[in-house]
């Protein structure tokens, strides 16, 4: 069974990798992270991107559902 212990495990861990992972990032410069690499998501700078709006959007509905379905996130990837 998920226990809220549990989920407080996750999200301190997923706090954890994300400052690590943005760490990193402060390293590359504005093209290195806007390159297209051919990734899912084209460049580091678009994957991040997308991290940040799935965790916003995940987050929202879990508090007060204030995301509308069907909403398209495409503008947010330029």
């Amino acid at each position: 069974m998920i226990t809220s212990n549990f989920l407080e495990t996750m999200a301190s861990y997923n706090k954890w990798q994300n400052e690590n992972l943005f760490s990193i990032c402060d390293d590359l410069s504005d093209e290195q992270l806007r390159l297209n690499r051919g990734m899912f998501f084209d460049s580091i700078f678009k994957t991040l991107n997308h991290m940040n709006i799935s965790g916003h959007c995940r987050v929202s509905l879990w508090k007060d559902k204030s995301v509308a379905r069907g909403t398209s996130l495409n503008k947010a990837y330029k």
